[in-house]
């Protein structure tokens, strides 16, 4: 097997002894889901004097999360919409919170590029909202969870991605109160809707395995790997600053079905079905728009600084805000590739 695959697997967290997380009281948005949740529990476990907010508009997901954390007396259960300006201020302010790691998207890249107005309201438009409030409320810490999807991005998730990282510095300008940090990393293996469960369970009943193409790659991590790094931006990120994770290389999601293949004797057969909406084949190498500069404890990047012309993106940015708010949806996707397209200074 994919040597990769085989440690991925594994999932062990890096023992980062050497980092200080001088944090007290952290909110964690889309805490549902499998970052956020990973994320809390490491802090609960790790440290006991850390109060953890976690909060998600889902209650399903909230209540999975409750099941398994609500032992840790520290840790506090919220359902809501992490831009709500009246519930955020009202959390900042009961619990005193320091640091807010926004890990709430619309991450499903078939769905989102059929809905491309809600992923840009959602993952974009309420981020912009979120960074600004952290701002207002000088709030240490903003980490953003991003995605390597931003990178030259190919479908309307990672577009809207890249646009809220440029969001991000945007603001980190207006509030030097706020150290704002992004971190980019690729297909979490471990997650809640990774492809491992569904190869898993189709071996498992000797069905055939679907893969949508033999030669679709990806940079895959494990939710560890992506806490660890988050954690490293705590006290090691720039304000402003974007991060990728070191991913090492990118695996062929057809080697991982083979995997599984193997694991029940071969009962299953592959089969190759068709790409889905905003599915793209290869991975760009490792990087980002501009390379990198220096590894924090080698687990993640710091990208070199992209010099953005703001008054280029602010008026694609107002147009695009526009054309939703009168209802205009003609040209959403082409406006909203704009925000993310021949805006860096030459």
């Amino acid at each position: 097997m994919n040597d990769r695959i085989s440690a991925l697997l594994k999932e062990k967290h890096i023992n980062n002894k050497n980092v200080n997380v001088m944090a007290k009281s952290i909110l964690i948005t889309g805490a549902g889901g499998t970052v956020g949740e990973a994320l809390a529990r490491f802090l609960l476990e790790r440290y006991c004097d850390k109060t953890v907010i976690l909060l998600d508009h889902s209650d399903s997901a909230l209540n999975v999360c409750y099941k398994n954390l609500n032992k840790y007396k520290n840790a506090h259960f919220y359902i809501g919409d992490y831009a709500d300006t009246k519930m955020f201020n009202w959390l900042i302010r009961k619990y005193n919170v320091d640091t807010v790691f926004h890990c709430a998207a619309y991450k499903i890249v078939p769905m989102v590029d059929l809905n491309p107005v809600s992923a840009f309201e959602n993952n974009t438009e309420k981020s912009n909202k979120l960074f600004r409030m952290c701002g207002e409320n000088k709030i240490q810490n903003c980490i953003f969870m991003s995605s390597y999807e931003a990178f030259i991005s190919k479908n309307i998730f990672g577009d809207t991605k890249r646009i809220a990282e440029i969001l991000l510095e945007q603001n980190s300008t207006k509030y030097p109160d706020t150290k704002y940090c992004a971190l980019r990393f690729g297909f979490v293996l471990n997650s809640s809707g990774s492809v491992i469960y569904l190869f898993e369970e189709q071996a498992r009943k000797g069905e055939n395995i679907t893969v949508t193409h033999k030669e679709v790659e990806r940079y895959v991590c494990s939710v560890d790997e992506v806490v660890d790094g988050a954690v490293v931006l705590l006290e090691m990120g720039e304000t402003g600053c974007l991060y990728t994770l070191n991913m090492k290389k990118p695996i062929k999601i057809y080697e991982l079905a083979k995997y599984y293949q193997m694991k029940y004797n071969e009962r299953s057969k592959i089969v190759i079905t068709q790409l889905r909406p905003g599915d793209k084949i290869y991975e760009e190498p490792l990087g980002c728009e501009n390379g990198f500069s220096t590894s924090l404890n080698n687990q993640v990047f710091k990208n070199n600084k992209i010099y953005i012309n703001w008054k280029t993106f602010n008026e694609n940015y107002s147009k695009l805000i526009k054309n939703i708010e009168s209802e205009n949806y003609e040209r959403i996707y082409d406006l909203i590739r704009t925000c993310t397209k021949n805006i860096e200074v030459m």
